[in-house]
């Protein structure tokens, strides 16, 4: 019997929605316009299901990109993702959004990965900092998502593999900060994305491996720290 997921993915600008059925991907709508998540989210969700012939009780699982990202992205993704799984009676399951962007990276059918090589996911984190995880060619992590400050001391370890390919929204600041990064293989147009995630999600559902809707957050990785607020010139 197959089964049918929603998954969802906001942990960057891009607001990904998908429809699988069990591994596949079906269909994806996907607006990357900024952090316009909270204003197109259950927008495409509704268009995404009523383009199928779908609705919310034909769905077996909602997956939700958990981070690490934007923290006001993956607030709205996870809280949206929340909502309908409570109120339908429906299966939350959580998936890496770091490891999602591996995922990408395994399943294109262009790349010919082999034995000896490694995947990096990393997304910017602000100034000289990013958060990142490394990945074996079959797409399983090799260590802790982290935060790092990048400096010329990181990575160093990687030199003992052949090839190192680098990828997300950190990508471009780890080759600009980093003089070993510049010889890894950087792959552009790689972001969260549903795209990365039916076989995660299926695996997950078929092993029974669900979160608890009400006390499920996001995997924010740091501690949120807000910026100063500017001055009002309305207030002395």
């Amino acid at each position: 019997m197959d089964n049918l997921y929603l998954g969802i993915e906001t942990s960057s600008t891009n607001c990904s929605v998908g429809l699988f059925k069990n591994a596949a991907l079906v269909d994806l709508f996907e607006v990357n316009e900024g952090y316009s998540h909270g204003e197109v989210l259950a927008i495409i969700v509704d268009d995404l299901l009523k383009k199928h012939n779908l609705s919310l009780k034909n769905i077996k699982a909602i997956g939700i990109g958990k981070g690490p990202g934007s923290y006001t992205g993956l607030r709205i993704g996870v809280a949206f993702a929340k909502g309908l799984a409570f109120s339908n009676s429906i299966k939350l399951i959580a998936i890496d959004s770091l490891r999602n962007m591996a995922m990408q990276i395994v399943q294109n059918r262009s790349l010919t990965l082999k034995l000896g090589e490694v995947l990096i996911s990393l997304v910017d984190a602000r100034r000289d900092e990013v958060y990142f995880q490394i990945y074996n060619t079959r797409g399983e992590a090799i260590n802790k998502a982290e935060a790092q400050v990048i400096n010329n001391s990181r990575f160093q370890e990687l030199r003992e593999y052949k090839n190192v390919y680098c990828f997300g929204s950190g990508s471009d600041k780890l080759a600009s900060l980093n003089d070993l990064a510049r010889s890894f293989i950087h792959i552009t147009e790689v972001f969260p994305s549903v795209l990365g995630m039916g076989l995660l999600l299926n695996s997950n559902y078929l092993s029974g491996k669900f979160e608890d809707e009400a006390y499920f957050e996001p995997f924010y990785l740091k501690e949120f720290i807000a910026g100063k607020p500017k001055k009002n010139n309305l207030i002395p």
